[in-house]
């Protein structure tokens, strides 16, 4: 049937909620990222028809995002905190449903370090080939690493909604390093986010650089006949022939003629021209 509407002359009544218990309670990242279990009674379940205003006593009031909700528990994801002001500290919690303050003592501490990823090999990528990439941790990151506690996303950092995920294949738990598999994406600069299922957000301000560049072609003559054989130098070219076709255009790109592929590396390539049209 659906919602059925009231009269409105009936009176609303209150329903208080409690809180009794919250996890985790120690160690949150500073970073946010962690989700809080928040236990109790007479939580809404329906967050449609409900709001959640939930955020840390700390200056900064820093939010906790609701998640999800049933009438027992519910779920948030902590923002960020302000390192330097949170490091080591303990913070309490402020909560409102439906306008309505729900007392609490809840006390969260906070841990006094970040966990940070230390370098990404390569730094820079093809926009078109498959490729895996090596990114280091903090030889002191104390959880053992596994594949599948790793989510690795990278971010277009001019255009937020370009998101390209990363697939974690091996990893290193000796050398804390993680292997992942880079599947090409759009040119431009990329922000490596890495979320451990535990540890939460890993920060380190990595960045993938992804775009391929000539640098030099030689020589720059070449006679009208065809069969010049041309050395092309740059950055991020593959090692298949054909991964990197090449034409010489001209007069405003109206004609083109086809270099063939002798020799492919990832910073050199030779070709030689056919006959020009």
């Amino acid at each position: 049937m659906g919602k059925i509407p009231t009269n409105p002359s009936v009176v609303g009544v209150d329903v208080l909620c409690t809180v009794t218990s919250v996890t985790p309670a120690t160690n949150l990242n500073l970073l946010g990222g962690d989700n809080i279990t928040i236990s109790g009674t007479n939580f809404p379940h329906a967050l449609a028809d409900s709001t959640f205003t939930l955020a840390f006593d700390d200056a900064a009031a820093t939010s906790c995002e609701i998640q999800s909700s049933t009438t027992t528990e519910f779920v948030c994801l902590t923002s960020a905190f302000n390192p330097v002001a949170s490091s080591g500290a303990s913070h309490g919690m402020s909560i409102t449903i439906n306008d309505l303050v729900v007392s609490n003592s809840l006390s969260l501490s906070m841990r006094s370090v970040k966990d940070v990823g230390m370098s990404i090999t390569p730094s820079s990528a093809s926009p078109v080939l498959k490729g895996e990439i090596v990114i280091a941790l903090e030889s002191s990151f104390a959880s053992t690493l596994a594949v599948e506690d790793f989510t690795v996303n990278a971010t277009l950092s001019t255009n937020s909604s370009v998101v390209k995920r990363m697939n974690v294949v091996a990893v290193d738990d000796a050398a804390k390093e993680l292997t992942v598999m880079f599947g090409g994406a759009e040119s431009g600069v990329y922000d490596i986010t890495i979320r451990h299922v535990s540890a939460g957000v890993i920060g380190g301000g990595l960045t993938l650089s992804v775009g391929s560049t000539v640098t030099n072609v030689s020589p720059m003559t070449a006679s009208i006949y065809g069969g010049t054989i041309l050395t092309i130098t740059g950055t991020n070219f593959g090692t298949e022939k054909t991964d990197n076709p090449v034409q010489i255009s001209y007069n405003g790109g109206v004609g083109s003629t086809n270099c063939y592929i002798l020799t492919t590396m990832a910073t050199e390539i030779t070709c030689q021209l056919d006959e020009t049209i």
